[in-house]
């Protein structure tokens, strides 16, 4: 089999922790990683105790480049069904994490409140030079990795006002891939909404209308309160949110000093672009930063009775 230039360093040691014991009383041998690799007509050279050199066929050299795709190669031979499974003795079966009540916790909140909850691909097509491109994307239009939330759901709002005629209340749980300062890159799990432009009657007096900027901010303040945050929380006015968010009717949310995440209306150009309501209202919010400060379901502050009742002038 002809081979290519290109050689990939395997150490033994590193294949047998990723791949856990070949049964209950013996692990991998070296001698069968080897006679599995040459089966896969890889060149080996340069063997000893701990590890070896191998020359990858050429009509491999795109998929392996590195020494895990190796690994995955000789398992996918071996066969999965010969691998110990984890043990999970050490382990806590059946019980949530911290984080995990709380997003199910957010999803519960807004779903009560009317939301509908979507659910969209972390790639997309690459629009703008901060996104995190794939080295070797299948499609154009799933070239790069999402950095908001976003953009999924305002083109749903979209797709729902131009065939229904009626806007709707949509929030997702995920992850987006952003650009460091240092030049790293990092997944952060947000949860993002977009909701407002229905017309409804507040009061018997009143016309029908939608909610406004304070009313749409009151929401998510709301559910803070319910997730009993001990620390202080403010809002700070922004104008740097591009073509996305209104540049008057914008604000972050900081927590503990933290930033939380980023509220405001929609910008006018992208609700007419669109075809929505200008009354529409996004935010979006970091998910780790909120189970940071967020404490336990079961803690619950007691606020006095108001000595008069509910009015609307």
């Amino acid at each position: 089999v002809e081979q290519s230039e290109k050689k990939i360093r395997i150490v033994y040691e590193n294949l047998k922790r990723l791949t856990g014991p070949f049964n209950t009383t013996t692990e991998l041998s070296n001698f069968q990683i080897i006679t599995n690799l040459k089966l896969l007509n890889f060149k080996v050279r340069f063997e000893t105790g701990q590890n070896c050199y191998l020359f990858i066929p050429l009509t491999r050299r795109l998929d392996i480049e590195r020494e895990v795709d190796v690994i995955e190669e000789v398992v996918r031979t071996i066969g999965f069904n010969k691998f110990e499974p984890l043990n999970l003795r050490n382990y806590e079966v059946g019980s949530l994490t911290k984080i995990e009540k709380l997003k199910r916790q957010l999803r519960n909140y807004f779903i009560n409140l009317g939301f509908n909850e979507s659910i969209h691909s972390i790639l997309m097509k690459k629009t703008s030079e901060d996104e995190i491109r794939l080295k070797n994307p299948l499609f154009n239009e799933s070239s790069a990795l999402r950095l908001s939330l976003l953009d999924g759901l305002i083109e749903k709002i979209q797709f729902n006002q131009k065939n229904i005629g009626k806007s709707f209340e949509t929030f997702e749980l995920g992850r987006v891939y952003k650009h460091l300062v240092d030049g790293d890159k990092k997944e952060v799990e947000v949860i993002s909404g977009v909701f407002g432009g229905k017309n409804f009657r507040s009061n018997w007096g009143s016309e029908n209308s939608t909610i406004n900027w304070f009313e749409a901010k009151g929401l998510l303040e709301t559910f803070l309160e319910k997730l009993n945050i001990p620390v202080s929380i403010y809002w700070n006015p922004a104008n740097n949110y591009g073509t996305k968010f209104h540049p008057n009717l914008t604000t972050e949310l900081f927590i503990g000093g933290k930033k939380l995440g980023v509220f405001g209306q929609i910008h006018p150009t992208l609700a007419l672009k669109n075809n929505i309501s200008r009354k529409v209202y996004l935010f979006e919010m970091d998910i780790e930063v909120l189970n940071h400060f967020s404490q336990s379901k079961t803690l619950i502050n007691y606020l006095p009775y108001s000595s008069y009742p509910i009015s609307n002038v």
